[in-house]
């Protein structure tokens, strides 16, 4: 099924985890808050949590270096799809973007996406002008529990694949072992 799946345009995929994200609702989540809520509420999306044995300052520390230096990027993709006799190349170029809020005791990550075909056809159609910023890949939060010890929680979608499927893997590797390491986003 993977294979039939990477065959899809970029846009379409994302409408269509953005529909099943919010229960085909009229309305998408502009805010962490409101992404929260959703993810608690839909059995197509997880909240990860686990607590890792590295201090508070690090975890956050290693997490907003990373997330500023290696996912506020653009990455241009060229698909090409059969469509009976014909074939059709198409270009998107996906804005990725993090918004990082820093606390004594209390860290927050917001991990979107974006491009231009998002904001045209069925997108645009569902959800009208509510996916302009983009939409959530996933919002980390970070607790400190002791002065070794931090609480991880991350929101996200349970299916996971291409770049959102490495991005989730290369946020959990900064938060556990404290790599620097950025990930492949043009896959």
């Amino acid at each position: 099924m993977l294979h039939k799946i990477k065959g899809l345009k970029l846009w379409l995929l994302m409408a269509i985890t953005a529909i099943v994200m919010n229960g085909c609702a009229s309305t998408s989540p502009t805010t962490s808050k409101e992404f929260r809520n959703a993810v608690a509420g839909s059995s197509m999306a997880t909240k990860d949590s686990f607590v890792v044995n590295r201090p508070y300052h690090q975890v956050v520390n290693t997490l907003q270096k990373n997330s500023k230096k290696c996912l506020n990027k653009s990455i241009k993709n060229t698909s090409t799809t059969h469509n009976g006799y014909y074939m059709q190349t198409s270009t998107n170029t996906m804005h990725y973007k993090t918004n990082f809020k820093k606390g004594r005791t209390l860290s927050s990550l917001e991990i979107k996406a974006n491009s231009a075909s998002m904001q045209s056809g069925i997108t645009t159609a569902i959800y009208g002008e509510t996916l302009r910023d983009g939409y959530f890949i996933a919002v980390v939060d970070v607790h400190k529990k002791s002065s070794n010890q931090t609480q991880v929680n991350i929101y996200r979608g349970s299916m996971l694949f291409g770049a959102n499927k490495t991005i989730i893997k290369a946020v959990k590797s900064w938060i556990n072992t404290g790599s620097r390491s950025c990930p492949n986003l043009a896959q």
